[in-house]
């Protein structure tokens, strides 16, 4: 199983890359790391195509803000 740190150098060398982006996201969520939580949401809705899955990962960005 690839560390975090291998996670995220995959996804910035391939913003789309959804399995770097669930192992992430599990892992800032489970270790309370909102702002890296909403910059992951973030890189992930500018590099999809799908409108309407975009819109709700920065719904998602906008609400973890809130917890920050």
């Amino acid at each position: 199983m690839p560390s975090e740190r291998e996670y995220e150098t995959g996804l910035a060398e391939r913003a789309a890359n959804g399995d770097a982006f669930v192992a992430l996201r599990k892992a800032y969520r489970e270790s309370n790391r909102f702002d890296k939580l909403v910059t992951l949401y973030e890189t992930r809705a500018q590099a999809i195509d799908d409108q309407a899955k975009a819109a709700e990962l920065f719904y998602l960005a906008a609400r973890s803000v809130w917890t920050i």
